[in-house]
């Protein structure tokens, strides 16, 4: 029987909440963790988007309930709750509500921002209006502001190294595709061993009972070992499958081009050659005109032939245009959302600047590129899946909390979320990628730098490393900061016109304001409600 019936409405209201917070999550904090695989090729929308459902609701359903979730993740005094538990109660609707609201403006806005400060901004303005100024740890408050700055900037560095190394000793070398195949074995066992020790030694839910050292010893053996089988398994297959590929491509060209030569020659004006176009000849010269030869008209192209070619070209290039236009009807609802979807409009207006931020960017053997998408997307399903684990509570942790107090009564920082309230955080988070992700997909994938997959790969294993560092040092750290620092440091190899200056100035008067809108709007709200007259 629950503790507190009187407040029913209270937990049924969050709940609908919560969908939606879980929704503004997916939207926006997974879209950018699959950012840069999306705008780089590595992955369509379609693949994240189903990489995304699987990986993050595994995460969630498998690990995101294994313990206790901390609820006030230190940023509020919960002892100040013991005799009030309605309070805190109502509180936690509020900050939910603050917090889907924020997230989803913000994702319509494409703005990246970060789902943990929005969640403390929430927090900070609840806890300020429920018992004062003293039921907040400033000091935490204080951490969280300094790694707006703080977090981007080692980001930044870290992947620009990176990026440096791979494009000094692997892109920019005499035979960049021979030097890609000679490295990919250890970069591949390099990039699994970090980010499976990133999911074990950081990952809450899982508690391994081992120090921090043994963990990093199994995974450096696994790295090893899976360094040894891409070797020997499939790195011979990776080679045929890029040549294959290529000599499909080389193929495709030259078919191309004998079409058109085809057209050329059809709708080449021809000119008759008869007794009558040929120049009457004097007597005295007859012998003359006898051996001079009768040309046909001159080989070159006249400038009709050539429209027309151009018209012949055009045609070809229309036809698949018709049959995709004539299969759409047979299209599932979904497969129309994805095309609808344009991550890549802004390139396709030459004038923009992101068009002109493409164009500069220098441009490397598209095979090498190639190796480097499979490191994009094992990265990619090693961040959802810690995401998953870790990042739900985020909107489901308040509404567990919420549950949890209206069932006991006890106003307790800790609340374990049960199977129901994960499943409903994690069929959000999918949603909400859907629906809304492609818009942040756009303007970290895209927007804001060229991303190819080197790019992308220097990106990820920068921020998953500095993510790795900054939770085994306790330091609150933001993904969503991690990621754009990341992307910046790879631009800025190519120089100061590598980065979308006006596109990163928005995206950081958002992390700043984040922390304010939320912590003002949830005060005034939960004022509202905590103080309004009672009826």
């Amino acid at each position: 029987m629950a503790a507190l019936t009187e407040y029913t409405w209270i937990p049924w209201c969050c709940a609908v909440v919560a969908f939606f917070c879980a929704f503004g999550i997916g939207a926006n904090d997974v879209a950018n963790a699959f950012a840069t695989s999306v705008g780089s090729g590595a992955l369509s929308l379609k693949a994240a988007i189903i990489i995304a459902a699987v990986m993050e609701f595994s995460g969630a359903f498998l690990l995101g309930g294994n313990v206790a979730t901390t609820i006030m993740r230190g940023i509020t005094n919960p002892d100040l709750f013991v005799d009030t538990p309605e309070v805190l109660m109502l509180g936690m609707f509020v900050v939910v509500l603050c917090v889907a609201a924020w997230l989803i403006l913000a994702t319509v806005y494409g703005l990246p921002v970060s789902t943990t400060h929005s969640c403390i901004g929430g927090l900070v303005g609840m806890a300020v209006v429920a018992k004062g100024w003293k039921a907040v740890y400033w000091g935490k408050v204080g951490q969280v502001a300094l790694s707006w700055i703080i977090t981007p900037v080692i980001s930044s560095l870290l992947s620009s190294f990176v990026f440096w190394l791979v494009r000094k000793y692997v892109l920019r070398s005499k035979e960049p595709l021979r030097r890609g195949f000679q490295v990919y074995p250890s970069i591949i066992g390099l990039t699994i061993g970090i980010n499976l020790f990133l999911v074990l030694y950081t990952s809450e839910s899982l508690d391994i009972p081992l120090a921090w050292y043994y963990i990093l010893l199994i995974c450096v053996a696994v790295a090893v070992v899976i360094g040894l089988f891409v070797n020997f398994a499939i790195l011979p297959r990776q080679k045929r499958a890029i040549e294959r590929e290529q000599n499909r491509k080389e193929l495709e060209l030259h078919e191309k081009d004998i079409v058109v030569d085809v057209d050329v020659v059809k709708k080449t004006v021809e000119v008759p050659v008869t007794i009558e176009t040929v120049p009457e000849v004097p007597n005295e010269s007859h012998a003359a005109a006898e051996s001079t030869p009768v040309t046909a008209p001159s080989a070159t192209t006249p400038e009709p032939a050539k429209e027309a070619a151009s018209e012949a070209a055009s045609d070809v290039e229309k036809e698949p245009v018709k049959e995709g236009a004539k299969e759409h009807g047979k299209e599932s609802k979904f497969e129309h959302l994805m095309e609808k979807q344009n991550i890549h409009a802004e390139l396709e207006d030459e004038k923009s600047k992101v068009y002109q931020l493409h164009k500069n960017a220098e441009v490397f053997d598209e095979r090498t590129e190639k190796l480097f998408t499979y490191l994009q997307i094992i990265t990619a399903i090693f961040n959802s899946f810690a995401h998953g684990a870790n990042d739900v509570a985020n909107a489901i942790g308040p509404f567990a909390a919420c549950i949890s107090i209206y069932e006991t009564g006890v106003a307790s920082p800790k609340a374990t979320p049960e199977t129901w309230c994960l499943v409903l955080g994690g069929a959000g988070i999918v949603v909400g990628l859907a629906c809304l992700g492609y818009k942040v997909m756009a303007a970290i994938g895209v927007n804001m730098v060229k991303v190819t997959p080197s790019r992308g790969f220097s990106i990820e294993i920068a921020s998953s490393l500095v993510v790795l560092f900054g939770s085994a040092l306790g330091l609150p750290l933001s993904t969503t900061h991690c990621k754009v620092g990341s992307t910046v440091g790879v631009g800025l190899v190519e120089g100061k016109s590598g980065v979308n200056w006006s596109l990163l100035y928005g995206v950081f008067a958002g992390w700043i304001f984040t922390l304010f809108i939320c912590a003002v709007s949830t005060g005034l709200i939960y004022a509202f409600a905590l103080f309004s007259p009672k009826l």
